[in-house]
């Protein structure tokens, strides 16, 4: 009997060990922005725009994913893929937000819901299997993807690096 519980304690270390070492390596790695805009699908976003001081607008307005982000300038497009029963997205909204009216018009902001079966293409073309997740477009191609949160000074010296 005691031979059988060492045994048993031994294979559950295993278990736990292999799972620390393996779960890493399955997600939460650098999201990959290696994918053409020729294939693209496209989905709905609500586009976000500066909030003045006091203004709590719920109210965005809609338009097609590739319209936003299909764009011939310099001016940086973030991709906020989430979920409104989604702590972490909800937290890192309020820092887009922030990073938006910092910016200003130099930046445009969409929301794409992975909940809504419009975006269900867009959300799998782009690897999207944790939120949040961000994907940064310029010149009309994703040169960078995040996932998870991040504080609006993350954000702006992301932005700033492109």
């Amino acid at each position: 009997m005691k031979t059988l519980l060492s045994g048993s304690f031994t294979l559950r270390r295993v278990c736990v060990l292999a799972c620390l070492i393996l779960l890493p390596m399955a997600g939460c790695q650098n999201p990959s922005v290696d994918v053409s805009m020729a294939d693209c699908p496209d989905g709905a976003v609500e586009i976000i725009s500066t909030e003045k001081e006091g203004e709590d607008d719920h109210d965005h307005p809609t338009d097609q994913f590739l319209a936003q982000v299909r764009r011939n300038d310099q001016t940086p497009v973030i991709v906020d893929f989430w979920a409104p029963w989604c702590g972490p997205c909800v937290q890192l909204g309020a820092e887009l937000q922030k990073v938006k009216n910092d910016w200003g018009d130099s930046l445009v902001l969409v929301k794409a819901n992975v909940d809504e079966l419009s975006n269900a293409k867009l959300t799998r073309y782009f690897g999207v299997e944790g939120i949040p997740h961000l994907v940064i477009f310029r010149n009309g191609e994703p040169v960078k993807a995040l996932v998870g949160w991040r504080s609006a000074k993350d954000i702006d010296s992301i932005l700033k690096s492109l």
